[in-house]
C-alpha cells in the first residue's frame, strides 16, 4: 500500500515497481493479471511521456507550466494513475463512487483529494462538485429515475415518457419562479431570495444525490494534451486511435510492431507558440474533414467549410 503524506507526496522515496508487483491501490477485487498489467502500463507510459518531454523539450512550455508538470510528477503513484485513467475518458463530471475499478475506495478518495489540492505553484488537477454553477449542468448528471424522484418532490407531475431534457427544463422553470411567499415578502419591504440562491440550493440538492464528483481541470487537460502532442507528434484522439491506448496495447502484447531504435529530435517545434499554433491548425483540419462528409445538397455546411478555408487561406499559402 502506498503511504501518502499530508502534502500528497509519497512518504517514502519513489521506487521502480516491476509489473508483477501489484499495488493494492491500483487493483480492484475482480481484476485479473492482464487488467492489472494494463493499468500499470497506463501509468508507466504517461510518466515516460512526461519525463521525456521535460528533459528534452521543456523549452516548449512556460515556466508556470513546467512547475505544474513537475508538481504532477511529484504526486504519489495512485494519484498520477487515477489522473491518467480520467484523462483517457471523456472530460466531464464523474461520480467518485463510479471509480471503484481504479482502486480501493479509501485510496481513490485520497487520490481525488490530492489531485484537487491547490498550491502556490499550480491550480488543482481536478475540480469537485463545488465548482458546478449551472443548474442544467447539475441536473443532467442525474439518472432518469433520480431526476423523476427530484421532480416529484417539487410537485412536478406528468413525467411519464418525458426525456431528461424536458424534466430538467421543468425543474429549472419551477426553481426560477418566485414563490407566493417570497412575492408578498418583497411587497412588504422584506428581502426576496434571489434566483441564484434558489439555483445554488438546487445544485446542492443534486450533489446529495450524486455524492462527490470530480472533473479534470480544463487548463491542465489542455496542458497535458499539448504535452502528448509534443511527444507523439500526432493529435491526441480519444478512443481506439489514441496514441496512449496504442502504446498500452503494444506494451501488454495485444498488438505488435517491428523492433526499431527511437531517435527523438528536439527541434521539431521552435517555440511554445509554434506548438499552440500547430495544435489549433490540427483542430481546424479536423473540423474541415467533418464538414467534408456533408451531403451535396447541404449548402449551409459547405458554406461553413468555405468560410473556414478563407480564414486560413493566407496562412496556408505562406507555407506552401
Amino acid at each position: 500500500q502506498i503511504a501518502i503524506g499530508d502534502d500528497c507526496t509519497p512518504t517514502t522515496p519513489p521506487v521502480v515497481v516491476p509489473p508483477e508487483v501489484v499495488d493494492p491501490g491500483l487493483a480492484s477485487p475482480d481484476a485479473d493479471d492482464r487488467q492489472i498489467s494494463e493499468r500499470l502500463s497506463y501509468l508507466h507510459i504517461f510518466d515516460h511521456v512526461l519525463q521525456t518531454v521535460l528533459i528534452g523539450e521543456s523549452h516548449l512550455f512556460s515556466g508556470q507550466e513546467q512547475e505544474t508538470l513537475r508538481a504532477f510528477a511529484a504526486l504519489e503513484r495512485h494519484s498520477r494513475y487515477l489522473y491518467t485513467r480520467l484523462f483517457m475518458r471523456k472530460h466531464g463530471w464523474i461520480r467518485v463512487s463510479a471509480l471503484k475499478s481504479y482502486g480501493e475506495d479509501v485510496v481513490v478518495e485520497q487520490s481525488c483529494k490530492c489531485l484537487g489540492a491547490r498550491t502556490s505553484s499550480h491550480e488543482p488537477f481536478v475540480q469537485s462538485e463545488a465548482e458546478i454553477a449551472d443548474g442544467e449542468e447539475a441536473l443532467l448528471l442525474l439518472t432518469l429515475p433520480e431526476l423523476k424522484a427530484l421532480a416529484k418532490t417539487r410537485g412536478i407531475k406528468q413525467l411519464t415518457g418525458k426525456a431528461k431534457e424536458a424534466i430538467c427544463a421543468a425543474i429549472l422553470k419551477g426553481t426560477k419562479q418566485r414563490t407566493v411567499v417570497s412575492f408578498f415578502r418583497k411587497a412588504a419591504g422584506g428581502t426576496d431570495d434571489s434566483t441564484k440562491q434558489r439555483l445554488d440550493a438546487l445544485i446542492r440538492e443534486v450533489a446529495k444525490l450524486t455524492g462527490p464528483l470530480v472533473r479534470l481541470t480544463p487548463l491542465t487537460v489542455e496542458l497535458f494534451e499539448r504535452l502528448h502532442l509534443v511527444f507523439f507528434r500526432t493529435p491526441t484522439f480519444r478512443g481506439n486511435d489514441n496514441p496512449m491506448k496504442v502504446a498500452v496495447l503494444a506494451t501488454i502484447g495485444q498488438i505488435r510492431f517491428p523492433k526499431y531504435i527511437v531517435m527523438r529530435s528536439h527541434d521539431l517545434f521552435t517555440s511554445r507558440e509554434s506548438v499552440i499554433q500547430y495544435r489549433a491548425l490540427l483542430e481546424v483540419g479536423s473540423q474541415m474533414s467533418e464538414l467534408g462528409f456533408a451531403l451535396v445538397k447541404d449548402t449551409e455546411v459547405h458554406r461553413q467549410g468555405w468560410e473556414l478555408f478563407l480564414q486560413y487561406r493566407d496562412m496556408w499559402a505562406q507555407h506552401t
